[in-house]
């Protein structure tokens, strides 16, 4: 992609609504995204349009909303990276609750070669048995 077609981290969160909708196969609605993401229709619509134009999502003027297969594969891509964060986190001691909210905004704050490197640490730790535990009080 492209500087000018840099998805940011608000689209990032909506191709991944998308995506995790249960209704992906079928189409979400921008009332669906809206709840999901706690955001106002108009900003939802304007991150629409700006995801149409960068042909991650297809969309008809007030009908469902479905990820091309380059919206896929970002979704999929940003799906992973959360799921390897809160993982990590969970393996740390973290628990699930806190390790969802922590990983969300990692995801978005980290840099991408980072959290990569991160993931791959903690998940080989995690296979070699090797567990951080919290201490105790």
């Amino acid at each position: 992609m492209s500087n000018n077609n840099q998805v940011t981290n608000r689209e990032e969160d909506l191709i991944e609504a998308i995506y995790r909708s249960p209704d992906r196969d079928t189409g979400v609605t921008v009332t669906y995204l809206c709840g999901a993401l706690k955001l106002a229709k108009p900003s939802v619509s304007l991150m629409l349009k700006r995801l149409q134009e960068k042909e991650l999502i297809e969309r008809q003027p007030y009908g469902r909303i479905y990820l091309t297969k380059e919206g896929e594969k970002l979704a999929q891509e940003v799906l992973r990276l959360h799921q390897a964060i809160k993982n990590a986190l969970i393996a740390m001691g973290v628990s699930e609750e806190i390790a969802e909210a922590d990983a969300c905004k990692m995801e978005h704050f980290l840099h991408k070669e980072t959290l990569e490197a991160l993931t791959q640490s903690l998940c080989s730790r995690e296979a070699r048995g090797i567990h951080n535990r919290r201490p105790k009080r």
